[in-house]
């Protein structure tokens, strides 16, 4: 039974609130961020207002200072104790980032408000101005529809950013591969086509032949030798073969109109340098977010078949540290994937089923689907190593739902979720679900030879990314491996 009317994710903010000996004993301060200034009002619980007109902090040490200044001012006026104050904003960006954690070490308590919970709480929707923003962002603060500023981590703050970067960089990648098609089709169209051109699109032997003086006749005229010598330099499987094909297929087609030749070759040849070094970039940020996920629990999420580094490092970047992980149904809720539902006429009245929410994290949602998606079509080789000719749950549950022409993506995205908090708790590798079944006996031999197995999969997943300067008991790969090592030499000589 509820102990209250307030949701669940903000119970945070409903104990501070039952803390105070009274509402007026409670001093809110929202602030409405800039990059420069901050414009900052102060409010009791009750939601009376303190100021005539709300004051402007520069984003600055002194005005950090003036801001605490005035804060000590309120309550010694209103004998409020400093750990009755909230300070209360938006979802912090970047620029806000250094001025909360200088605020937190003077003691102060900060909130965040979701933009979409601030505006219901405005005077008017019709208009906005940084006044109007103010009485939102503390109405709901004090309808406690906010969630507490966590503490900065070294390892999730890290591995969010860094997600959000590839993210960003990924569409820039893709915006730049559009503006190479573009190019491509005027001066060697099919080119970008693996089963015309006999090269995988935007690989390394690909984006070598087009970044200078790129045409169907710099092909004819180049000597087989040379394609050949590059490709083999390129890692291109079968160069011979490919080659020759290459120089066939410039041969049938038609080439661009002279006019417009040598711009286009300029344009393409930078085009190609800017991806390039963006996919560098992503790559570091990769990198990066494989470093910080095999330091986490998280890391057996990368257990699961189908289940790469990048989508748990993105899955988890958006739901952060899994000891402040919400209830189940709410994680499902805030990634979108539970539909709406309405009932009126009584208990006894079926709910009526609505659309997927448009007000949850998309982010999150994006990558779990794509997770639901890969699970669901990649079978374990784990199993079939050790003599076990069965799917695993996700897949088989996956193939279920899609055979009954059902939501496949979405049902298995919930299951995924489950069992990826169960392999974070319990801190161990996926397992057949046939094994979690307390009547059922599994020998040490088959357990052994099936973790071992994983240890190699898992090794697989991980060895393109650069774990150096890791420390051993900090690397649960590691840590893993050398579990499953001593175990099987313990096995071994009993």
């Amino acid at each position: 039974m509820k102990k209250n009317i307030f949701p669940a994710r903000s119970q945070s903010v409903q104990d501070f609130f039952t803390d105070a000996p009274s509402l007026d004993k409670v001093l809110v301060v929202p602030l409405d961020y800039a990059k420069k200034s901050h414009t900052v009002q102060f409010c009791r619980g009750s939601g009376q207002l303190l100021l005539n007109k709300p004051l402007t902090v520069y984003n600055t040490p002194e005005g950090l200072e003036y801001f605490h200044h005035r804060i000590d001012k309120i309550i010694k006026r209103y004998h409020i104790k400093k750990q009755h104050v909230l300070i209360v904003s938006e979802e912090p960006p970047s620029y806000l980032v250094n001025f909360i954690h200088a605020s937190r070490m003077n003691k102060f308590i900060w909130a965040r408000v979701n933009p979409c919970e601030a505006k219901k709480y405005r005077d008017t929707l019709r208009a906005s101005s940084d006044t109007i923003d103010l009485t939102g962002i503390a109405g709901a603060a004090i309808n406690r529809r906010a969630v507490m500023v966590e503490q900065f981590d070294r390892l999730y703050s890290n591995l969010k950013q860094a997600a959000r970067a590839r993210r960003k960089l990924v569409i820039t990648e893709t915006a730049f591969k559009n503006r190479i098609h573009d190019s491509v089709d005027l001066l060697f169209p099919g080119f970008l086509s693996e089963g015309d051109s006999g090269l995988v699109p935007f690989s390394d032997a690909c984006l070598w032949l087009m970044e200078e003086g790129f045409s169907p006749i710099k092909i004819k005229r180049m000597r087989l030798e040379t394609l050949v010598r590059n490709y083999r330099k390129q890692r291109v499987n079968k160069p011979e073969e490919k080659a020759a094909k290459l120089k066939h297929f410039a041969s049938t087609v038609l080439g661009a109109p002279p006019e417009l030749t040598q711009y286009r070759q300029k344009s393409l040849g930078s085009k190609v340098e800017m991806l390039r070094q963006v996919q560098k970039a992503i790559s570091l940020e990769e990198s990066e977010m494989a470093r910080y996920l095999v330091q986490t629990p998280a890391f057996y999420i990368t257990s699961i078949p189908g289940v790469g580094v990048v989508l748990a490092s993105h899955i988890v970047a958006e739901l952060g540290n899994p000891v402040h992980w919400l209830p189940t149904p709410n994680l499902l809720s805030y990634a979108g994937v539970v539909p709406r539902t309405k009932q009126t006429g009584g208990k006894d009245k079926e709910p009526s089923r609505g659309v997927l929410p448009y007000d949850c994290n998309h982010i999150l949602k994006d990558y779990l689907m794509q997770a639901a998606m890969h699970v669901g079509t990649t079978l374990q080789k784990s199993l079939r190593e050790i003599g076990i000719d069965a799917a695993h749950t996700l897949y088989s549950y996956y193939q279920q739902v899609l055979n009954r022409d059902g939501h496949s993506r979405i049902a298995t995205a919930k299951k995924l979720l489950k069992i990826m908090r169960r392999l974070i708790n319990e801190q161990r590798i996926y397992l057949p679900e046939v094994w979690l079944d307390t009547n059922h006996t599994v020998s040490s031999e088959d357990n052994i030879a099936y973790h071992q197995t994983m240890i190699k999969t898992l090794t697989l997943k991980w060895s393109k990314y650069d774990l150096s300067e890791i420390p051993d008991e900090a690397n649960l790969l590691l840590k893993e491996k050398s579990a499953i090592t001593e175990l099987a030499e313990y096995i071994k000589n009993k």
